[in-house]
């Protein structure tokens, strides 16, 4: 009898526990996140133009109009949070194991990424957006990874 047998578990999920971290499958799900979300954001600032844009609109006033609109901001949060899920999924797929923790990890990164071009740059973006879009980071990336990946253990 194996030791895994002794203690109840089979030998597959014995195995599951020798198998590291994917550090490329995180790290490609962060790219993923980051690219997702970029492209969204382009695409909510088009349509956004298309609404708000008034004839003889200045540009300034489009973008106040633009960040004061309650919509936008929503919208972004929307965006983000599906931007960290398809990143999740990415983690997972790459890794073909343990999707729920290698999604959870490329959402933390990606928090943390967040965090750190906010407090680099001039964001314009109202602190409770922030960290609302921040606080779903890791719940949608780890959903992601369990999604993208068929042996969750």
């Amino acid at each position: 009898m194996s030791q895994a047998d002794q203690f109840g578990s089979d030998d597959a999920q014995f195995e599951s526990n020798k198998r590291g971290l994917s550090y490329g499958g995180i790290a490609l799900g962060v790219v993923a996140d980051v690219v997702a979300t970029f492209a969204m954001g382009i695409v909510l600032g088009i349509v956004m133009g298309v609404m708000l844009a008034r004839p003889g609109m200045s540009p300034e006033q489009f973008q106040e109009d633009m960040l004061n609109s309650q919509n936008f901001w929503y919208l972004t949060i929307l965006i983000s949070t599906i931007g960290s899920l398809i990143g999740g999924l990415v983690a997972a797929k790459i890794a073909k194991h343990d999707g729920l923790k290698h999604g959870a990890l490329t959402g933390a990164l990606s928090a943390a990424l967040s965090v750190s071009l906010v407090l680099a740059f001039d964001d314009p973006t109202p602190t409770w957006a922030t960290g609302i879009a921040i606080a779903l980071a890791i719940p949608a990336a780890a959903l992601g990874g369990f999604l993208g990946c068929s042996k969750n253990e």
